[in-house]
């Protein structure tokens, strides 16, 4: 039997989860008009709000970009106490997608800090894996 695209989006997700262990906290798959495709997270409410609040980033470095002459941003990360939201842009047949994450930040008393870098290197390549599922037939 084979998975369907929603099945797939999940494994992404669920693999993106791993990578980033425990400070992964919540993640979303957004389309251009900020509806979700995808998410992981505790609970609806948790991933509506971050979906709300990845558009609001997006939207908003797509601004400053613009006013400083610059191309579309592809990643955009906001930090507050404790927590992360970084946001990774990618276009699915000329349209814009979104994978946005919230990431624990802090030392926690088991567990290095995660890197900035390995967010953005871990979301670049679940937009890749999302990517390949979505222009699938």
């Amino acid at each position: 039997m084979s998975l369907g695209k929603s099945e797939k989006l999940d494994l992404v997700l669920k693999d993106f989860e791993s990578e980033i262990g425990y400070a992964f906290k919540n993640c979303v798959v957004t389309n251009e008009q900020g509806l979700v495709v995808a998410g992981r997270a505790r609970d609806l409410v948790q991933r509506d709000r971050l979906a709300a609040m990845i558009s609001l980033l997006s939207d908003t470095s797509r601004r400053v970009n613009e006013n400083l002459g610059y191309d579309h941003p592809r990643i955009s990360t906001i930090k507050g106490s404790g927590v992360s939201i970084t946001v990774h842009e990618f276009k699915v047949r000329n349209r814009w997608f979104r994978i946005g994450a919230e990431i624990r930040n802090g030392r926690f008393l088991f567990f290095k800090r995660i890197d900035d870098k390995k967010v953005w290197k871990t979301l670049e390549k679940a937009a890749d894996s999302i990517r390949a599922v979505l222009e699938s037939r």
